[in-house]
């Protein structure tokens, strides 16, 4: 009976200091304080213009740092009007009939937010 009890409250101990926090959600990013050159270009350079995606002569659009701008803007792929419908960002979402990019897997979810809050800025190549 003494083992039962000890039992029965390392148990409650045990089962109530289990809990779980909710993901912290990450900070609305200020579009004004967001950069073509500063923070989408070494997005790209990191996960779209290596040799055979979006570099030069590649996959369209060339995701090049002095490239990537004019093929983004040219190409279509950015709406300032309705910025979540910009095939850029569902192509980074992962929601584009297009399917995912890049396609070994998303981008951290700070860059998808990078990327809407400078189209929502109005894509400007600063």
């Amino acid at each position: 009976m003494k083992y039962l009890s000890l039992s029965a409250i390392l148990l409650m101990l045990l089962m109530g200091s289990c809990y779980y926090d909710d993901p912290p959600v990450p900070p609305e990013i200020d579009p004004d304080l967001v950069s073509f050159n500063s923070n989408i270009v070494p997005i790209f350079e990191r996960a779209c213009d290596s040799p055979g995606c979006h570099d030069t002569g590649a996959v369209p659009p060339d995701l090049t740092a002095e490239n990537a701008y004019d093929a983004l803007l040219s190409g279509g792929y950015v709406n300032t009007t309705i910025p979540e419908s910009s095939n850029l960002y569902l192509r980074v979402e992962g929601t584009s009939a297009g399917g995912l990019m890049p396609p070994e897997g998303s981008l951290p979810q700070i860059e998808i937010e990078y990327i809407l809050a400078w189209i929502k800025k109005g894509a400007l190549n600063d």
